[in-house]
């Protein structure tokens, strides 16, 4: 297998351009790469929280998810700096371009219902990790391209909810639909009160909220509306930085226990291959 790949690699590729081009289970061949061959990452790490973990905190994009979307494979040192520069160039191309359709929205739906709001960007985009791998959006089963692009809408009043969530939900449905555009716009709309008892950070719903603020960037509206919202979780990010730094640890103890060995335990499989931070947990 090693003599394959090495023949095959003479061209720097991504994990999963690799994986489409051989017969071997991803962790096998993200062991094999990692053992015997150049691998360059170019994702940023962050925090993810996982009830599937104690203490819930992992990092983000999984192991598998960065060796297949976020590392470049390959046997010259040299050719495999060069494409990851491009694939980081591609990313960030990816993450602007969805962070202006989320832009666009957010104006356009002010526009359209006069209302008091303000409109944050958060997940991938934010992050600039957006990518474009087709996948199924998981209620209608239709292929939506990549990173969803995920809004969160701030209130103070509630007469503003329900003509916002209509907007919204008739864009969601059209940028699905919609063979141009495909993306996946998930929403969430959240009143001042809402954050306030979010920022009590005592369930991992309400962890899961606060870190979504923390990381969110502001997209347009009422721009006094997001200075709020980030000072009530300001406390809380620096809480999700101590539990990242955590995260960090654990990543690099199962690493080198998976490249010694197999997956043993729950823990390790779902660092390993992740799991869903759902955001209707948010």
């Amino acid at each position: 297998m090693e003599e394959e790949l090495r023949k095959i690699l003479r061209e720097p590729l991504t994990g999963r351009e690799l994986h489409r081009r051989v017969s071997v289970d991803p962790f096998s061949l993200w062991k094999i790469c990692m053992k015997k061959f150049i691998v360059v990452s170019v994702a940023k790490h962050y925090l993810r929280l996982d009830g599937n973990i104690e203490g819930y905190s992992r990092l983000s994009p999984s192991i598998l998810r960065e060796f297949m979307t976020y590392s470049v494979v390959g046997v010259d040192k040299d050719k495999v700096s060069e494409k990851a520069v491009l694939l980081k160039e591609k990313i960030k191309k990816i993450s602007k371009k969805k962070f202006e359709l989320g832009r666009k929205i957010s104006l356009d739906a002010l526009k359209e219902t006069n209302a008091e709001a303000c409109f944050l960007i958060a997940g991938d985009v934010a992050l600039e990790m957006a990518h474009e791998e087709p996948r199924l959006e998981r209620y209608t089963n239709m292929l939506v391209r990549g990173s969803d692009i995920d809004i969160v809408i701030v209130i103070d009043r509630e007469k503003h909810r329900e003509p916002l969530e209509e907007y919204m939900l008739s864009k969601k449905h059209i940028c699905i639909k919609d063979p141009r555009i495909r993306e996946e716009i998930d929403f969430k709309i959240k009143n001042i009160d809402d954050i306030i008892k979010d920022a009590e950070f005592d369930t991992l719903r309400k962890m899961i909220a606060c870190k979504i603020i923390c990381e969110s960037r502001y997209l347009a509206g009422e721009y006094s509306l997001y200075k709020r919202a980030k000072k009530i979780v300001k406390d809380r990010c620096r809480e999700l930085k101590v539990m990242e730094k955590e995260a960090f640890k654990r990543r690099e103890k199962i690493i080198k226990e998976l490249l010694e060995d197999g997956i043993k335990s729950k823990e390790q499989a779902v660092v390993f291959y992740g799991t869903e931070e759902f955001y209707e947990e948010f």
